[in-house]
């Protein structure tokens, strides 16, 4: 989180809408199609790149394809999907 926004907190998005909302009636050139695909790639881009440093694109596929199961009840065929960790009693 950005020092702007840990000052302004709720405040910045609603500045940032109301930027984005001028630059709707202002700029003509966003209702073209060639702003509609870079803008939607740029998204998406984002989108991935937030997701990989965090670790978090590993953890939903996990979630999706993996169950939480004992290491003692694992079954032939089973593949252990992350290391394991031992408890302590």
């Amino acid at each position: 989180m950005s020092s702007i926004q840990k000052r302004l907190k709720n405040k910045a998005q609603y500045i940032m809408l109301a930027i984005a909302i001028t630059r709707f009636v202002i700029d003509k050139s966003i209702y073209s199609l060639s702003f509609l695909t870079n803008f939607l790639i740029l998204i998406f881009g984002m989108a991935v790149y937030q997701k990989f440093p965090n670790g978090e694109s590993i953890q939903t596929w996990q979630e999706i394809f993996a169950k939480e199961i004992n290491a003692d009840k694992l079954k032939l065929g089973m593949i252990l999907s992350e290391t394991i960790q031992k408890k302590e009693k």
